[in-house]
């Protein structure tokens, strides 16, 4: 049954999928200037140049993974809340993922997908502005499901099939997660941000945890207490209180 109310998304209702291109997001960006109801969505089985944060790579195995990226029209949030966007999707993706892999399911900030000390998935948010509002969005994710070897430059990177030992079915699985989205984004839409950001926290790897950074090029002791408005992480070290963007600091799992 579907919900016709004006705040719910239908994510993934028109679904075009490609069997391989540069990237998933950079694809949509296309499309999105010809034109696309909010909700379209591009899934692929591989991505020859997949994105990160920041201009990192996403490594990915061919037809092994969830690649999938979505447009919203998110004129209904200020720019200054746009973490807002982040953080209803990343608690999507972790709502997927401790269905299937448990309560050890972490969001790593400020994006990031987290068994323990392992990383089985990302996402890429990319937006447009228009006066003091977001105007587009594209939504990209790269979940690993079904990929069991990963480069040994990629220590953390784990996938569903290497954490639990099964094997699973894409489709089913994809069907499950857009739930998932459309849930977190409708609350979203229709104002459940404060809520949302509770959650966050909760969820968030290291909470209250003195971990290792590495910051300017040195090892950092310090203890994560926030995530501020901005979506900035709020440390608490030796140095006195900090307030990180994304790219200045760096978790460490070495030490």
């Amino acid at each position: 049954m579907h919900n016709d109310s004006p705040s719910f998304l239908r994510i993934g209702h028109e679904l075009l999928f490609v069997e391989e291109t540069s990237s998933t997001n950079d694809l949509l960006w296309k499309m999105v200037e010809q034109g696309l109801p909010d909700g379209a969505a591009v899934q692929t089985a591989f991505q020859y140049q997949g994105k990160g944060q920041a201009g990192a790579g996403w490594q990915s195995e061919s037809g092994a993974n969830i690649l999938l990226s979505f447009y919203l029209k998110t004129h209904f949030l200020a720019a200054s809340n746009q973490f807002q966007l982040n953080m209803a999707v990343a608690l999507a993706v972790s709502d997927f993922g401790k269905l299937y892999l448990g309560e050890q399911v972490k969001l790593k900030w400020p994006n990031d997908l987290y068994y323990k000390d392992k990383k089985w998935g990302g996402v890429l948010i990319e937006n447009t502005i228009q006066g003091n509002f977001l105007c587009d969005s594209v939504v990209g994710l790269g979940l690993n499901i079904n990929q069991t070897y990963f480069s040994q430059e990629l220590p953390q990177a784990a996938s569903f099939a290497t954490i639990t030992g099964n094997y699973y079915k894409l489709p089913d699985l994809l069907e499950v997660l857009l739930g998932f989205l459309n849930r977190r984004l409708s609350a979203l839409k229709a104002g459940a941000h404060f809520s949302q950001r509770r959650e966050y926290l909760e969820r968030l790897l290291g909470l209250g945890e003195k971990r290792m950074f590495e910051y300017q090029n040195q090892l950092l002791h310090a203890t994560i207490v926030d995530v501020d408005a901005e979506g900035r992480l709020v440390l608490d070290s030796t140095m006195g209180r900090m307030v990180m963007n994304n790219k200045e600091i760096k978790f460490r799992f070495d030490g």
